[in-house]
């Protein structure tokens, strides 16, 4: 096994709830760049030749998304005839009806921010919902029953890595590519989990079913407004 330290001093530091945040973002970090670090700092300095860092140092990555991919009007219509459900969710059922009526009450910006918070991006492809698509293809927005009420909507993970997270509590991270027994489970946010394991969009919302209309609007657009996609702020 060939060990690889995410900091200085990184193989000879455990991972404890202080420093986990710490240790979540090096990870994910490291998954994200190895083998295109080259690539990626020439694509930075070409993009920083064109636009001054100056101007865009002061947006997230998400609202940096949408200057750069622009705000166009989400069609409602075609967004809902274009969706799925799993789990026991149907479009008659009464949370996917609240789900849909807060959508109708978010502004425009509010709804690309739900999108990019599903898909990993603003963009609607030009065929409309329709064609909108996932890590092998066509995969239409997908509504999934999921959690408790007291969580808060989360974009979906393939099942086999929530499974392997319940049956293995036992599952071996790393800080320095060397083991640390902690489980996945112990402390990774899902969001952080299914980008780091996936690496790409699945376009599923797992949705709690809300026993009231004013608690999922409210869970959702904390959900939407306050967690970003990445993770690598």
């Amino acid at each position: 096994v060939t060990e690889r330290e995410l900091k200085s001093g990184g193989a000879n530091t455990q991972v404890t709830e202080k420093n986990k945040k710490e240790y979540i973002e090096r990870m994910v970090r490291w998954r994200v760049e190895r083998g295109v670090v080259q690539q990626t700092e020439a694509l930075v300095r070409g993009f920083y030749e064109v636009v001054d860092s100056r101007l865009v140092s002061v947006f997230d990555a998400r609202e940096l998304e949408l200057v750069i991919a622009g705000t166009a009007e989400i069609d409602l219509a075609d967004w809902r005839n274009n969706a799925e459900y799993r789990g026991g969710y149907h479009d008659g059922h009464l949370v996917i009806r609240w789900f849909w009526a807060a959508v109708e009450r978010f502004n425009n910006e509010q709804r690309l921010r739900l999108l990019q918070f599903v898909t990993g991006t603003s963009s609607v492809p030009y065929e409309g919902f329709a064609a909108l698509r996932g890590s092998n293809g066509l995969r239409r927005f997908c509504i999934e029953k999921w959690g408790k009420i007291t969580s808060l909507p989360r974009y979906g993970a393939p099942a086999h890595l929530w499974e392997t997270c319940r049956r293995r509590p036992s599952t071996l991270c790393y800080l320095s590519l060397g083991t640390y027994p902690l489980g996945w489970n112990s402390f990774l946010p899902p969001k952080v989990l299914f980008y780091e394991s996936a690496h790409t969009c699945f376009n599923r919302l797992d949705l709690p079913p809300y026993p009231s209309y004013s608690m999922l609007y409210e869970k959702l657009l904390t959900a939407v407004e306050e967690t970003s996609t990445f993770g690598l702020e």
